[in-house]
């Protein structure tokens, strides 16, 4: 929070301002020497004429995004942006509060400013033309702070874990739903940034179930690429045991922790084998068990012809599709990926993880 004295007779003198990230969003709070409402106020820029404003500055490299308090359309405030050649345009991210009538909280999203991860400056710069100022003609302008623009930095947001509600079971998501979980088994390995590539390529996100004995090792810093990427991580057990039991589920999710900062809550177990002891044993680390209903067989190197045609002739809505991204040679699961992708997107079938096919929820630190 920064504070500032009494500078002016302008009801918009500045008394203090803090600015502070959660996740996607810039939260700002304000508070003047005087009162105010939103339709005294006008957009302005630096460089043009002093007008009645209230607005927050930033800059970030060569990005200059102006933010300034306006009226809506209920007689509330709002929050505009400069859009270029004298037009502004209304925040539609941006959720505002007046606290009285000399204050004011909320919050916008700086991916929709144009702002990305980094440091950023920024600064409030208030003016006044009524009663008050010296004459007519002369302002009350105000800065906070007063010796130059505040420092800040934003941070890239990750994941932190995911939930999933209903059976501790599932083969697949509804039906009604026209999306896929893509889930790859086995790694991670030498061949999951390649898969990332393509992901990245098709715009679309995957869930990874991690052997842990191979999590953080020579590939340490793939885990949260994984995750910076938009997909997801999930449990396959310490050394793909058949069966594994409470110690290996628990062993691997503390080390995709370690490694990620991401609590998982999904586990799978090695080759689909279910048992009573081993659902209740993921179930008691605070996971579901995961299974599937389209098996490509790509672990048995079937030719990538192959692992295309069985995903695009077995996958339907709400379908839940297994591949591996370690294990073995993956080169052709890699070379079926973008044709698979791509005839998903044919057919209107949207790949994502399989916590977001089953409606789960997503924190993020």
């Amino acid at each position: 929070m920064h504070g500032d004295p009494v500078e002016s007779a302008s009801p918009l003198d500045l008394r203090s301002a803090s600015l502070h990230q959660s996740t996607w969003r810039i939260g700002l709070e304000l508070a003047t020497e005087g009162a105010w409402k939103a339709e005294d106020l006008r957009p302005w820029r630096p460089g043009q004429p002093p007008r009645p404003h209230l607005c927050l500055v930033l800059h970030q490299r060569k990005r200059e995004p102006v933010l300034c308090l306006v009226p809506d359309e209920d007689g509330g405030t709002a929050l505009a942006r400069a859009a270029g050649h004298g037009r502004w345009k209304r925040l539609p991210s941006a959720r505002l509060e007046r606290a009285g009538d000399r204050a004011l909280a909320g919050t916008f999203g700086w991916k929709q400013v144009g702002l990305v991860p980094g440091g950023l400056r920024w600064r409030l710069d208030s003016d006044w033309l009524a009663d008050g100022c010296a004459s007519p003609l002369e302002s009350c302008r105000d800065y906070l702070p007063n010796g130059g623009p505040a420092r800040a930095r934003l941070r890239e947001p990750m994941p932190a874990g995911c939930s999933v509600q209903g059976p501790s079971v599932r083969h697949h998501g509804s039906r009604r739903r026209a999306g896929v979980g893509l889930s790859f088994d086995d790694g991670p390995s030498t061949y999951t940034p390649a898969i990332l590539r393509i992901l990245r390529r098709f715009k679309v996100h995957a869930t990874f179930f991690q052997i842990g004995s191979q999590v953080g090792g020579g590939t340490r810093g793939l885990e949260r690429r994984i995750l910076r990427s938009g997909s997801e991580l999930a449990d396959h057990s310490m050394r793909h045991e058949s069966l594994p039991g409470y110690g290996s589920i628990a062993e691997t999710k503390r080390r995709i922790v370690r490694a990620s900062g991401f609590r998982p809550c999904l586990f799978r177990p090695p080759g689909g084998a279910l048992s009573g002891a081993e659902v209740s044993a993921a179930r008691r680390a605070g996971m579901k068990t995961i299974i599937w209903d389209v098996d490509p067989r790509d672990w048995s190197t079937p030719g990538t012809g192959a692992i295309i045609g069985n995903v695009l002739g077995n996958a339907r809505r709400g379908s839940i599709i297994l591949m591996h991204d370690g294990g073995g040679p993956r080169g052709q699961t890699v070379a079926a990926l973008p044709a698979i992708l791509r005839g998903l997107r044919h057919r209107h079938l949207r790949a994502m993880t399989v916590t977001g096919l089953l409606n789960g929820h997503v924190r993020w630190h």
